[in-house]
């Protein structure tokens, strides 16, 4: 009569692999529905730095003033006055800059079409998601926050830098 070799060992190796790899798997499909929202329900909301890789595939202007070979280097440390992104049109205030700062130069990228900004006088440009074209507008008065409208297409996605010169 032969030899019997007893694997009991194995199995329950094999059984405690088995039963890994079924929780496992029953973790990932449940990771895959909890974050799937219910029918009707409103969407998380979700917030992004101006300095973060945009979503919206525009560069910000604020690095193309920052980053020193640049056509529109300014300087590496850049204090803006306004710094925004969203789609447009829009409208923004601006706190009333140094008596010694005569205008505010704007930096604008945007998806598509043409732009124009005002405050008090205006410039408009056509748009490009990582040129960021540029135009300084005078401090209209002196006794108020500013007021600056970016004139894009409705929901045409934009990025706005003002600099202080």
């Amino acid at each position: 009569m032969g030899r019997i070799r007893i694997t009991r060992g194995t199995t329950a190796i094999r059984r405690r692999g088995a039963l890994a790899a079924s929780a496992l798997a029953a973790l990932l499909l449940a990771g895959c529905t909890a974050g799937s929202p219910e029918p009707g329900a409103a969407p998380a909301p979700t917030t992004a730095s101006p300095s973060a890789e945009p979503a919206d595939g525009l560069t910000d202007p604020l690095v193309i003033v920052t980053t020193p070979g640049t056509g529109e280097f300014i300087a590496e440390d850049v204090q803006p006055a306004l710094h925004e992104s969203g789609t447009g049109p829009a409208t923004f205030e601006v706190p009333q800059p140094e008596s010694t700062v005569g205008s505010l130069q704007f930096f604008v990228t945007c998806a598509s079409g043409e732009y124009t900004v005002t405050m008090g006088g205006f410039y408009s440009s056509g748009c490009s998601p990582d040129t960021a074209n540029s135009a300084a507008i005078p401090i209209p008065q002196r006794d108020a926050p500013l007021t600056v409208t970016v004139e894009v297409p409705e929901g045409v996605a934009f990025r706005i830098v003002a600099v202080p010169v």
